[in-house]
């Protein structure tokens, strides 16, 4: 068994000019298979952080399908 930990955080550029982090990490265990995966958004284009968002739930319910 595995236990899983993840955490992103937003960089002090953000912060001072007010806009979202755009780094996500997620883990998913299913099927007997642990998966974890991250993604660093792209900070030049506008709602990076939900591409990066699905990028995460993605690979990881792919990695864990039987």
């Amino acid at each position: 068994m595995w236990r899983t930990q993840w955490a992103a955080v937003t960089g002090r550029g953000h912060q001072e000019n007010g806009l979202p982090g755009q780094d996500r990490a997620g883990a998913l265990t299913s099927g007997g298979v642990t998966a974890i995966a991250l993604s660093d958004g792209s900070g030049s284009q506008p709602l990076s952080q939900e591409g990066a968002e699905i990028a995460v739930q993605t690979i990881c319910r792919v990695l864990c399908m039987d």
